[in-house]
């Protein structure tokens, strides 16, 4: 169900320090479908949320988004 609710998104946030095998699988999943990721990580002022990956444009129905 995760992948495919992926599928919809324009961006893939994973929080934690800890990337469990189901975690890198929809990674794997979002750059598949050119969706960006960020990291959210626990930091001590607070949390640090990590800088876009995978930025490609994504087609639709033959135009860029």
């Amino acid at each position: 169900m995760g992948t495919e609710v992926l599928s919809r998104c324009d961006e893939l946030w994973v929080y934690g320090d800890k990337i469990t095998l189901c975690m890198m699988a929809e990674i794997e999943e979002a750059e598949r479908f050119h969706i960006s990721t960020r990291r959210v990580m626990e930091c001590e002022q607070g949390f640090r949320i990590g800088e876009r990956r995978n930025q490609a444009p994504r087609m639709e129905m033959g135009t860029l988004q």
